[in-house]
């Protein structure tokens, strides 16, 4: 799940690790899927550690009628956003044209298949950074990789549902990395839900960017 929006996201600056708050609008619009996943019985329940997830789980779990309502959440830095290093707090759409414009440039989009091309936009932030301490995708997705490690080697021989809550372009990499067949060119609707299904050693996506119905 993504979280909600964020007074950062509300005023179209880079997010990645800076730690902003969620807004209040934000909290009101993760209603609509709350009232989705209450009756949905989680078995553990993760976090990035930065407080815009760990908040909109709370919210999200605060009316679950088949969870237990002592559950802990986890928090996994590994689960973080990419960081955007000097980028952060920047104009979005101005960060986000340079980052087009430099992949034009520099890398053969026309024969990249989209699981290249989400990679490449990593490492282009990393050079457009000045500082150059914005995540390449081979630092990005090790640091992720770990996380999703970790919760598939304690869940993964269970029948058990387990709650993510992390960021757009984290949980847009974790989908292009596991699902083989998976396309995405659009941005994560704030608070949306994906469904993965770990079976038989393999993921396989059984709900997209969703708001509510989960059934």
């Amino acid at each position: 799940m993504r979280h909600g929006e964020t007074i950062l996201n509300r005023y179209n600056r880079m997010q990645g690790w800076s730690d902003a708050l969620l807004t209040e609008e934000g909290k009101t619009s993760l209603e609509q899927t709350r009232q989705a996943l209450k009756n949905v019985p989680f078995s553990a329940v993760y976090t990035s550690d930065l407080s815009r997830t760990v908040e909109t789980a709370k919210i999200i779990l605060a009316q679950n009628q088949q969870t237990d309502p002592n559950i802990e959440i986890t928090k996994l830095p590994a689960f973080r956003e990419e960081y955007f290093g000097s980028l952060e707090g920047l104009d979005a759409m101005s960060i986000w044209n340079d980052m087009a414009i430099f992949a034009k440039e520099h890398f053969d989009e026309a024969t990249m298949t989209d699981n290249e091309r989400v990679r490449r936009q990593v490492d282009a932030f990393h050079a457009l950074d000045p500082e150059h301490e914005a995540e390449d995708f081979l630092s990005f997705w090790t640091r992720v990789e770990q996380g999703l490690i970790k919760v598939t080697q304690r869940h993964r021989e269970s029948d058990q549902n387990v709650l993510i809550v992390s960021h757009g372009m984290t949980i847009r990499n974790m989908l292009h990395e596991l699902i083989p067949e998976f396309s995405l060119n659009t941005f994560l609707d704030k608070g949306s839900v994906s469904i993965v299904r770990y079976q038989d050693g393999h993921y396989h996506l059984d709900s997209f960017n969703q708001l509510d119905d989960f059934d």
